[in-house]
């Protein structure tokens, strides 16, 4: 049960990333033209527009899991015992929205700047040793169940979205003094 109420959720906000995706890829070529035109300015600022545009994005994609979890998980399911946890499940969901949409747009950025290592490294240290520790951590030891990943999760796309958009704050003012 608690694996086919994951699914649900999952596959809800999994649907949703696929618009911070595009909008990495999009971000990312149009730094990267800023870049080979050589308009370091350019370059900040579709980076910065990115973010506007996927804080926007997320509020929106946020707002529908907090305000009808229960028509999203009847799209999925209607057993009555997966159901509760999975509309619970899209709180957590809901939550991860925001770093999960900026982590994405951050690393297309960067990927337009062509820094890709230390974003790798960031990644690794987010997810496999904050995300995944901290959620194994509150899923077994706390007895959380679910939501101690789920929040572990939540935790490692932040880490990873504060790492990436402070790198990218810190690049994008290094080109503009070349």
């Amino acid at each position: 049960m608690p694996a086919a109420a994951h699914l649900v959720a999952i596959n809800f906000a999994a649907l949703m990333f696929m618009i911070p995706v595009g909008l990495a890829s999009a971000v990312s070529i149009r730094v990267g033209n800023a870049i080979g035109r050589g308009d370091p300015g350019g370059a900040r600022y579709a980076g910065l527009i990115g973010v506007l545009i996927i804080l926007a994005i997320q509020t929106v994609s946020a707002s529908l899991m907090m305000l009808f979890p229960e028509h999203i998980v009847r799209l999925y399911t209607d057993d009555a015992l997966i159901a509760p946890l999975a509309v619970s499940l899209l709180f957590y969901a809901a939550i991860f929205q925001y770093p999960d949409g900026l982590q994405m747009v951050a690393s297309g950025a960067l990927r337009g700047f062509k820094d890709t290592r230390r974003p790798v490294l960031y990644m690794v240290v987010a997810f496999w040793i904050v995300g995944l520790t901290l959620g194994y951590h509150l899923t077994f030891a706390r007895e959380m169940g679910p939501a101690g990943m789920w929040v572990g999760m939540i935790a490692g796309l932040s880490v990873a979205s504060v790492l990436l958009l402070r790198r990218f704050n810190r690049t994008s003012k290094a080109f503009l003094q070349h």
